[in-house]
């Protein structure tokens, strides 16, 4: 779905792999703007703290709105996140605040944290969240994975804090259409494995939780803009791989069928999304993926990549851009802003 006002919106990935710095500055330009709507800071370990960056960020702009891309039931508790969330909204002077939240895999190995029952997590976590931003009194919540007792936060959010569940699994994706406020569908732009993600969201939201709202429906797409296709695709290939490892569970419920050699890598190596090992990864991802797991190419084949979606019932763009050789990311910042993202609104979006 586009926002209540129809329009179409856009955001941009902060993969906190940069130093703040030049993070902050692409950031200043784009809150002086009105391309972008929405920032969303990822969680990956062991990068830069994704609550560090959104404290940051909320207190270096006045309109971007910001959100976890995406964090999960694991690696804190979730009351610490839920309180985190919305101490970010406090800080955000009451703008676009969303908790995103995924099954989780980054770090997960070097910490020995396990994820067992990820939808039951993420239920829980939803369920607690709530009722830590709503409730005025001490109170216990016992799930199966989640547990908080006799407590409350010590101050409530001015208004709700929306959950968007991020996912391309079965189960989390029903999940999203049947408790969250928004889903990021994640990797899946095209083809059979997009009208599977959509079905599996269709499904969940009849059985919709009473006194949601309508769900909005994002896209979490990998991106890459240049005139040479070739070298976008290229350039996409590290997304691909990183979604291809963070769901290696599910990957032959999904029907992908993966070369055997990167099969191989992803059993025998832990989970980084550093260069030296994602790297050996992309280098492996089948041709016949990019194309359904990715929007590349000139500006124009990138907006009409993006029109499909819409024409889907997606409202919004996450986009993680991914540079090809040679080239600066805020070069390739420039061409969203000021290439893609025009194409789009000319259509009338």
């Amino acid at each position: 779905m586009a926002e209540p006002d129809g329009r179409f919106t856009f955001g941009l990935a902060i993969g906190n792999e940069e130093p703040f710095g030049p993070v902050l500055e692409r950031v200043r330009r784009l809150d002086a703007g009105h391309a972008i709507d929405r920032l969303w800071i990822a969680d990956e370990r062991f990068r830069r703290d994704p609550w560090v960056t959104l404290g940051v960020l909320a207190a270096s702009t006045t309109r971007l709105g910001l959100a976890t891309a995406v964090t999960d039931p694991y690696i804190r508790h979730p009351a610490l996140t839920a309180t985190a969330m919305a101490t970010v909204a406090d800080a955000a002077s009451g703008r676009d605040v969303i908790l995103g939240l995924g099954a989780g895999a980054s770090g997960f190995g070097p910490l020995g944290i396990e994820r067992p029952a990820p939808a039951v997590a993420i239920r829980e976590t939803i369920e607690l969240s709530r009722r830590l931003w709503s409730e005025r009194e001490a109170f216990t919540y016992e799930g199966r994975q989640v547990r908080f007792r006799d407590s409350r936060m010590g101050f409530l959010p001015d208004r709700p804090i929306p959950i968007w569940i991020a996912g391309r699994g079965p189960q989390i994706l029903e999940l999203a259409g049947e408790l969250a406020d928004g889903v990021l569908v994640a990797s899946f732009v095209d083809g059979p494995l997009l009208d599977h993600s959509l079905a599996r969201v269709s499904a969940g939201i009849t059985r919709r939780r009473p006194g949601l709202g309508p769900l909005e429906q994002g896209s979490w797409a990998y991106v890459s803009i240049d005139p040479d296709r070739a070298a976008a695709r290229d350039a996409v290939r590290t997304g691909i791989a990183v979604a291809l490892w963070g769901s290696r569970p599910i990957v032959a419920e999904l029907g992908i069928e993966l070369p055997a050699e990167l099969t191989q890598l992803m059993a025998e190596t832990a989970y980084s999304v550093e260069p030296e090992v994602i790297g050996r990864a992309a280098a492996l991802v089948p041709e016949d993926l990019i194309d359904d797991c990715s929007i590349d190419g000139t500006a124009e084949e990138c907006a009409a990549k993006v029109r499909r979606l819409a024409g889907r019932g997606f409202g919004h763009l996450a986009a993680w851009l991914f540079p090809t050789a040679g080239r600066a990311i805020d070069a390739m910042v420039d061409d969203y802003v000021h290439e893609v993202i025009p194409r789009i609104r000319s259509a009338g979006m």
